[in-house]
């Protein structure tokens, strides 16, 4: 995702809805045959504070009044982020990523009396950086179960969420992000390429149980799959190519397998962020201009929507836009985070 310093504005959904008009007052005078010479009664259009209602929100959605702040990275150019808080009186921060040498600065902004939207490690996602936070220093985080291409070799550095040495390295997060005091958790790309093939062991292993379990033994020999105890993911797909493309209900079979498994996942985060972080703890996700909903993305209690001009590289900052998104999130009850930011890097910052 575009690394930029913006000002997030908190849009509070409400359900609108047109009550119903009041009877009209019956005049027991005027009973009987109607009075062609007068006009009929017309109620009254309803008001807009008539229709409004109060918008549902989960706990930690921001209210009207706040101020919510997303730097991305601490350490982002040259910017002061706490002059910056302060110069724009942000109440709370959004988006964050952090490390461990990042508790001071995190420290000063509670003191501000600034909550904390903190993000589960980049590591997840990100090439391989230099410095501090880069494969160098912690190869660990873009070594140790990774998703795997068809040739075993690390897919973009993505952990697989399949494999268990990963759980680990996302369980040494959240214990991070517990001590530096953490309010929200946020994830990007909640998606998590769940359509992508991954050749890890523990997913290849994961996917043929769910064959076995999930997939009646006649659509197996249909589709070519025979006995799921031996099935070889890698030499079914090089079997096939572009004359014989793998059958779309295959590869169906294997995005269900993929996001049953992610959202299982999710629901680990949640009880690892109770465990080592506190109750309450709540998920927010990135449901950018270009990010369609889909289940993955659903599965936080409130996303945060990167809405730039239309033409940038997140495109589809236009107003129809904008207002498709708050009348989805309006439906389903949930508060809306919206950038605000032009195609210009620096401007932003």
């Amino acid at each position: 995702m575009q690394q930029s310093l913006v000002i997030l504005l908190s849009v509070l959904l409400c359900g609108c809805e047109r009550p119903v008009a009041p009877a009209e007052t019956e005049n027991p005078s005027q009973m009987g045959a109607p009075n062609a010479t007068e006009s009929p009664v017309v109620a009254a259009e309803p008001t807009l504070s008539q229709m409004a209602k109060p918008a549902k929100r989960s706990p930690s959605a921001p209210k009207f009044e706040d101020i919510c702040f997303s730097p991305r990275q601490l350490s982002w150019g040259k910017l002061n982020i706490l002059d910056v808080a302060k110069t724009f009186h942000a109440t709370r921060i959004e988006w964050l990523y952090v490390d461990d040498s990042d508790g001071p600065m995190l420290q000063q902004l509670r003191d501000l009396g600034i909550s904390l939207g903190l993000s589960i490690s980049p590591r997840d996602t990100t090439a391989k950086i230099t410095g501090p936070r880069g494969f160098q220093a912690k190869p660990e985080y873009y070594t140790i179960g990774r998703m795997l291409d068809i040739e075993g070799k690390v897919s973009p550095g993505i952990g697989s969420f399949h494999d268990p040495a990963f759980h680990e390295l996302e369980k040494k997060w959240f214990r991070l992000l517990g001590k530096l005091g953490a309010q929200r958790i946020h994830k990007d790309d909640a998606d998590w390429k769940y359509k992508d093939w991954d050749f890890n062991p523990h997913a290849l292993a994961q996917f043929n149980e769910y064959l076995a379990a999930n997939v009646p033994s006649q659509t197996r020999k249909t589709l070519g799959v025979g006995d799921p105890a031996t099935f070889d993911l890698k030499a079914y797909l090089q079997s096939h190519s572009k004359e014989k493309p793998v059958p779309a209900e295959f590869k169906k079979l294997w995005e269900d397998f993929r996001l049953k498994a992610l959202l299982a996942h999710y629901a680990k985060h949640r009880e690892w962020a109770a465990e080592l972080i506190g109750p309450g703890v709540e998920f927010t996700a990135n449901h950018g201009s270009f990010i369609q909903s889909t289940p993955a993305v659903d599965w936080s209690d409130w996303p945060i929507s990167e809405v730039q001009p239309s033409g940038s590289y997140f495109g589809i900052g236009d107003p129809w836009s904008l207002y498709a998104k708050v009348q989805k999130f309006r439906d389903t009850g949930k508060a809306l985070v919206v950038t605000l930011g032009s195609t210009d890097t620096l401007e932003n910052k």
